[in-house]
């Protein structure tokens, strides 16, 4: 899977058959209840040593979690889970770690390569983000293989296109986006009023779909509906 422009990371190290086994090439594709996590601005997370990674801000921010860096380990409620440090001085957790300090599990389906994160309470992290969706729609949310690529920043413009791609054709898409701790919703669940039409006509049964999302966002998480 080929990456243009920005962090997004849907194409990962595989996940290994047993811990400690040494990482294959494949993609992995990781969700937040039905949210396929689309970009982050951090790193991209990857599996290293049979353990799930993800960058320690955008982790702990989707799963609504207070996280302190103290050396290589990151400090959570008083718990302390080591951490696996990057050039650049990046710090990735366990995904898994994590989920469970937030009271969440995180599930792997083999036949799909698919991470999910599920469970929880409250309204912080991803949760937000699930409760802006009406619930009727979420029993349709396509939960496949994906792709996305995001598009070069412009001088000036504060959002960038991000463009999904899923081998089939997609209605509706939602994005949802952290920037400087607010969230914003674009897409086909955004309710227009009288002064501000929502003109998103949706992915009208194309394979590959565009929403602009800002283009310094934390992360961004993508909801969608196909045919």
């Amino acid at each position: 899977m080929r990456f243009t422009r920005g962090l997004v990371w849907l194409a990962l190290l595989g996940l290994p058959g047993r811990a400690g086994a040494q990482a294959q090439p494949g993609e992995v594709f990781v969700h937040f209840g039905p949210l396929a996590w689309v970009k982050a601005q951090t790193a991209l997370p990857r599996v290293l040593g049979g353990r799930l990674l993800v960058p320690v801000t955008e982790g702990c921010d989707l799963l609504g979690l207070t996280c302190t860096v103290q050396g290589d380990g990151v400090n959570v409620a008083g718990q302390t889970v080591a951490a696996h440090r990057l050039p650049g001085n990046v710090l990735l957790v366990p995904l898994g770690a994590l989920a469970a300090l937030a009271g969440q599990t995180v599930s792997w389906n083999a036949a799909t390569r698919r991470a999910t994160v599920s469970g929880g309470i409250g309204s912080r992290g991803w949760r937000l983000a699930l409760a802006q969706l009406p619930a009727i729609s979420l029993p349709s949310a396509y939960t496949g293989p994906l792709t996305a690529r995001w598009g070069a920043p412009e001088s000036g413009v504060p959002t960038v296109a991000l463009t999904v791609t899923a081998p089939q054709a997609l209605n509706a898409l939602t994005m949802f986006s952290k920037a400087h701790g607010q969230l914003s919703t674009t897409g086909s669940s955004v309710r227009g009023s009288a002064d501000v039409k929502n003109t998103f006509p949706g992915c009208r049964g194309a394979h590959a779909c565009t929403l602009p999302v800002p283009r310094d966002a934390l992360w961004v998480l993508a909801f969608l509906t196909a045919k």
